[in-house]
């Protein structure tokens, strides 16, 4: 019954308009999830998208190619021309080999100009990468979700990155790991967080057991997967704390800001597409009995740990905070049963 439950509240009917696509450029392409059931590793190609932003020789956040020249990422991640910053796309091992991996410098960095890190809102910034990359099996543009996209809360969806996978100390994958994880309404966001959740943010939370973003996984794209393609609903901006039960990460929430990527990529536009959850959204109804907000500490996205997950020491790096990928082998029972549950309402 619980798990007739648990498939009910995901399965959401989400119509996909090609009346909504605002650009002939192909994206959203991918390997099937399936591909990567009962292992916490995907496989190259499955998040083709993901991009890895290296500064000094290390992976310091996500983010998403969107077309063959620009990256979508979090506003935390860069600071003034990005320079010094490294974009690789179809990497899969930080430590190598990669033969379908490229590489590309920035030639221009858009934050938004109302990014803030007191508030997290308008956490987004546009890379125009140095030269144009050409699409592969492993290198392909995420859509986006357009301005008129609803995502009902108990959506399915998930997020790449090489982030933090220990849970005593601060030790980044060395191979592109994944989290599954479930939208979140922002009124029972905003029940259990410290921070205003506005209607620039989005919610989600590990569908089953610890495996969710946490530190260095910033930037990176929040997608839902269909049949029809991947769009990316969200950023990874912050949370609180990491690896711990129903704690709901933040994530910008890429279709408020369609107007403000098409004025930035002019000519060049990424792939829109609209998103729409049908039924009763279940959060209009949700009714917080928390009396006070959670203490536990905030990763803030320009807070990162120096010693432990939890330290509160503040890094004032350019790449600094923000959400990581947290894997436990403690709960690798937990993630194929979320991987099967999720293969089975996103292709139902």
């Amino acid at each position: 019954m619980a798990l007739q439950q648990s498939v009910c509240v995901l399965s959401v009917t989400v119509l996909l308009l090609c009346t909504g696509c605002r650009s002939a450029l192909i994206c959203g392409r991918g390997h099937a999830i399936n591909r990567i059931a009962g292992s916490l590793f995907v496989s190259p190609g499955v998040v083709p998208w993901h991009a890895s932003l290296v500064s000094g020789g290390k992976h310091r956040c996500g983010g998403s190619l969107i077309n063959d020249q620009w990256v979508m990422t979090a506003a935390q991640c860069i600071t003034g021309s990005g320079s010094g910053v490294t974009v690789y796309l179809g990497r899969f091992n930080q430590s190598g080999p990669n033969p379908h991996e490229v590489s590309r410098t920035i030639a221009q960095a858009e934050c938004h100009p109302s990014y803030s890190t007191l508030t997290n809102e308008n956490d987004i910034c546009l890379l125009k990468l140095s030269s144009p990359v050409n699409f592969t099996t492993y290198i392909q543009p995420v859509c986006l979700a357009d301005a008129n996209s609803t995502v009902h809360s108990g959506h399915g969806s998930y997020v790449g990155g090489f982030g933090n996978i220990s849970l005593l100390g601060p030790r980044d994958s060395d191979t592109l790991q994944l989290a599954v994880l479930r939208v979140v309404g922002n009124k029972e966001c905003q029940c259990n967080s410290i921070y205003d959740i506005t209607d620039k943010m989005i919610c989600a939370v590990a569908w089953l057991g610890r495996i969710e973003p946490c530190q260095g996984d910033s930037g990176g794209g929040l997608v839902i997967s269909f049949p029809s393609g991947f769009i990316a609903i969200g950023i990874v901006s912050f949370g609180k704390g990491c690896a711990k039960s129903n704690v709901f990460g933040v994530y910008t929430r890429v279709s408020e800001y369609m107007e403000w990527i098409s004025n930035i990529t002019g000519s060049d536009e990424p792939g829109f597409v609209n998103v729409s959850s049908t039924g009763v959204d279940k959060d209009s109804n949700f009714t917080c009995s928390i009396t006070a907000p959670p203490t536990q500490t905030v990763f803030t996205n320009h807070t990162r740990p120096s010693t432990t997950i939890h330290s509160t020491t503040h890094d004032k790096s350019i790449f600094g905070g923000g959400e990581n990928l947290i894997h436990s082998t403690h709960f690798t029972s937990l993630w194929v049963l979320a991987l099967s549950l999720y293969v089975l309402v996103g292709h139902a």
